[in-house]
């Protein structure tokens, strides 16, 4: 019984182990540009796996006191980019605050689920 339980143990181990390997490779990994003007980022993410990813991406409201939400000003496109093994694929995010909008500092996030 004890070396039924042993086994156990090391095999949760190795799985959780072979996630904290399970990451994104992307680039860049902000955007920080003035949004009055228009602000336009390409992301470009990096497949160095064997087997395709796809990424399903929203955009999310920062909850910060001290940083503002944007998130109604962010448009993504594409919003599902899928990436073969060894492939890159990019996507493009544009922002353009509204006039009028008050002068500070300003956030989203962008949800990048598989």
């Amino acid at each position: 019984m004890k070396i039924k339980n042993i086994g156990m143990l090391i095999v949760c181990y190795i799985l959780l182990s072979l996630n904290i390997f399970a990451y994104i490779n992307i680039s860049p990994t902000t955007l920080d540009k003035n949004i009055g003007v228009g602000a336009y980022e390409e992301f470009t993410f990096y497949n160095n796996t064997n087997v395709p990813l796809r990424y399903k991406l929203s955009v999310l409201p920062m909850e910060n006191k001290n940083v503002k939400d944007m998130s109604d000003w962010v448009e993504i496109y594409p919003k599902v980019v899928t990436v073969y093994p060894t492939e890159q694929k990019s996507f493009k995010v544009y922002i353009q605050a509204p006039k009028g909008s008050e002068t500070g500092d300003y956030g989203t996030f962008i949800n990048m689920d598989m």
